[in-house]
């Protein structure tokens, strides 16, 4: 059986909702979830700040949605940039801890599943 993904593309502005930058996203995490034969259940996107934390943006609220009912093995994204700025390591930190207690691989398109490590 193969594991259960959603896709979670963001930008943070509505002027970069409107050109490629989310349909490219989109197409490269349904490419690697097809190389990694996941089954994508859903595909969220996310027009928001990434100096808000996950969970206080739309989309990520419906991420944390699935994450509590463990309803997911994995969540995908385009790069590590699209969870939190280089100045919220914390957030990130925070986002892969949630993951991981949910039971939740958390991977990226450019770097694959993220490690345990701190």
């Amino acid at each position: 059986m193969s594991k259960q993904a959603i896709l979670f593309g963001r930008v943070s502005t509505k002027g970069q909702k409107d050109n490629f930058s989310l349909p490219s996203q989109f197409a490269a995490m349904r490419e690697y979830a097809a190389r990694n034969s996941f089954t994508v259940i859903d595909e969220i996107a996310d027009t928001y700040t990434g100096t808000a934390a996950v969970a206080d943006r739309p989309g990520g609220a419906k991420v944390y949605d699935y994450l509590s009912r463990k309803a997911i093995d994995v969540i995908i994204m385009y790069t590590i940039d699209r969870a939190a700025r280089d100045e919220e390591v914390v957030e990130y930190a925070v986002f892969k801890r949630d993951c991981k207690r949910a039971g939740a691989e958390l991977h990226f398109v450019d770097t694959g599943k993220t490690s345990d490590d701190p």
